[in-house]
């Protein structure tokens, strides 16, 4: 990007110090692992763009800069320092707080549904309005007729293409992630009976209740991955501020107050 360049070694260096899942994000999806690059050459281009005209050699800039590189080091050699246990946590530990938190894992009920969906936007012209109203007609004939595939129908006659392919699933849903029109239907629906197309101000649904599940908890070996790097990023933090504590410990600070308010006096002037 004109001057400025990402190399292998700079993307390595990037990716180095991402987590596990944010590297599977991007592998999975392009776009995203791109705009990561154009940002980071925007970042060098403006970069380039500063250094040409010596902005780094401002006194404030340079400030903090100097600033920023205490605080890298600092942090970095911090962290360098401090160990967690092998094996931490327990098995014990992680059952432990699985079992006391366990209201934070319920888990509402939820319901798995299937949709045919006819598009009609509110301001569809009258063309576009008889020509779904057929579609619709044609659509609850073949559903009413005996031994009907919603599946089939679905990937025949839905607008909503990405479900239309999967024959109308939609997929697990709680009553939140609902629309309320559509919670409404859905708390009425015996289960494997297509309902009544149900007219919203984008067209209307036509929606199958396929499976339910009550409400329960989380598994803890569902969470016990959320559960050990919640309970690891805890104790790393912990041992970070003994580790200072120690050090203030051994090395107290010295500090002449008299003289530090009267440079905090001076920079408000």
């Amino acid at each position: 990007m004109g001057k400025a360049e990402i190399t292998e070694a700079d993307l390595s260096r990037r990716f180095d110090g991402l987590a596990a899942d944010q590297v599977k994000l991007m592998s999975e999806n392009p776009k995203l692992l791109e705009q990561v690059i154009v940002s980071a050459l925007v970042q060098e281009a403006l970069v380039h763009e500063a250094e040409e005209k010596k902005w780094q050699e401002r006194p404030e800039v340079a400030a903090a800069l100097e600033q920023a590189r205490a605080e890298l080091i600092a942090e970095s050699w911090l962290n360098a320092q401090v160990k967690l246990p092998e094996g931490f946590p327990e098995e014990s530990l992680i059952q432990e707080i699985y079992d006391n938190n366990k209201e934070s894992f319920r888990t509402p009920r939820r319901f798995r549904l299937a949709q045919i969906y006819i598009a009609l936007p509110a301001n569809a012209d009258e063309s576009d309005v008889k020509a779904a109203e057929q579609k619709l007609s044609s659509l609850q004939k073949k559903l009413a007729s005996k031994g009907a595939d919603f599946a089939a129908l679905a990937r025949e006659y839905s607008d909503a293409d990405e479900v239309a392919e999967k024959g109308g699933e939609i997929g697990w849903l709680t009553e939140a992630q609902m629309r309320p029109e559509i919670r409404a239907e859905v708390a009425g629906l015996a289960e494997g009976v297509p309902s009544e197309a149900l007219r919203l101000d984008d067209g209307w649904h036509i929606l199958k209740l396929l499976d339910t599940q009550p409400p329960g908890f989380r598994p803890l070996a569902e969470v016990k991955p959320q559960l050990i790097a919640t309970l690891r990023r805890e104790k790393f933090a912990a041992e970070k501020r003994l580790y200072v504590e120690r050090l203030l410990k051994e090395t107290p600070p010295a500090i002449d107050n008299i003289s530090v308010s009267k440079i905090l006096e001076e920079s408000q002037k």
